[in-house]
């Protein structure tokens, strides 16, 4: 209803459209990443990017519902929902999950998240992007893995491009979550603040090939533009997190997943071959990201002022 009071906690620069919608709707809207506890009781409803025990959320959406208060988790990325299923089984706490597309839809499910807590709302990512540019030579870019510091197959990827011939290689990094030194060529943005979607668009006019630490968002982005996506299937076995580990290891087949020695020369492949995933691309940004919804923004708030 018009006139809510609705706290968004805000990640990866996707609410902030969301924000701007709400209030034109009428609504009184706060954005935060973070709040003491005590002032949720200033909400109506609040909408969250996360529920699960990383960084404490899923006790905090327990103590949110506690007070009585209605909860919609969002999606926040192309793999980013409740773990409610396995070998997690987590079940779900909030009133509402919001995703972008059906492969969200069907994974929720799949570890029993009742069908009608569940609504597909599209991404608001494919909205942000813009054409592709004409350019001379062949641009890289390399998308790390940001899951963890520091990390180790990032560094052994890197050492692998270097080799490449008749390629510029640009790297796609997080502020606070890579070293800069560690990579060519870096471009640097905040996912907690504005402007960061605003960035990957303009880099990635005049990308030509994409290789991704694994099926990202931002990997999902370069696929929506018809980009290629290599994926260098390199993971160092007890090093990681169990969380981690799942997450690196699920792909969509709109990317090629390559092992290490193949990485260059599927590079090259791909170049003289751009076309050759482009169906599978365009469905997999249908099937992940919702991208047959005309008007995610609108949807979304449509959707939440049902809850």
């Amino acid at each position: 209803m018009p006139g809510d009071r609705i706290l968004i906690f805000s990640w990866n620069d996707l609410t902030f459209d969301i924000e701007s919608e709400l209030i034109k709707r009428g609504h009184y809207v706060s954005s935060a990443l973070r709040v003491p506890r005590e002032d949720i009781n200033s909400y109506d409803l609040i909408l969250h990017w996360n529920e699960n025990p990383i960084a404490d959320t899923r006790n905090f959406i327990k103590y949110i519902k506690s007070r009585g208060k209605k909860v919609v988790i969002y999606q926040h990325g192309r793999r980013a929902i409740p773990r409610t299923y396995e070998p997690y089984n987590e079940p779900l706490i909030a009133d509402k999950v919001f995703v972008w597309g059906k492969s969200a839809k069907d994974k929720l499910i799949s570890g029993g998240t009742p069908e009608d807590k569940i609504v597909i709302t599209g991404s608001p990512v494919f909205k942000k992007l813009r054409p592709r540019k004409e350019h001379k030579g062949k641009n890289l870019l390399f998308i790390p893995i940001h899951w963890e510091k520091d990390n180790i197959e990032n560094q052994i990827v890197v050492s692998t491009l270097r080799k490449l011939k008749g390629v510029n290689i640009r790297t796609k990094i997080l502020n606070t979550e890579h070293n800069p030194e560690d990579f060519d060529n870096p471009i640097i943005s905040d996912r907690r603040l504005g402007g960061h979607w605003d960035l990957i668009a303009e880099l990635l006019q005049d990308i030509d090939i994409v290789v991704s630490m694994n099926d990202s968002t931002l990997s999902m982005a370069a696929e929506y533009l018809d980009i290629p996506v290599v994926v260098p299937d390199i993971i160092i076995e007890g090093i990681h997190t169990a969380d981690h580990m799942e997450n690196q290891r699920v792909f969509s087949n709109a990317c090629k997943v390559v092992k290490l020695d193949d990485l260059n020369e599927t590079i090259y492949q791909q170049l003289k071959n751009p076309q050759e995933l482009s169906k599978e691309r365009q469905q997999s940004c249908i099937d992940d990201g919702g991208a047959d919804i005309k008007d995610p923004i609108k949807l979304f708030c449509d959707e939440l002022e049902k809850v």
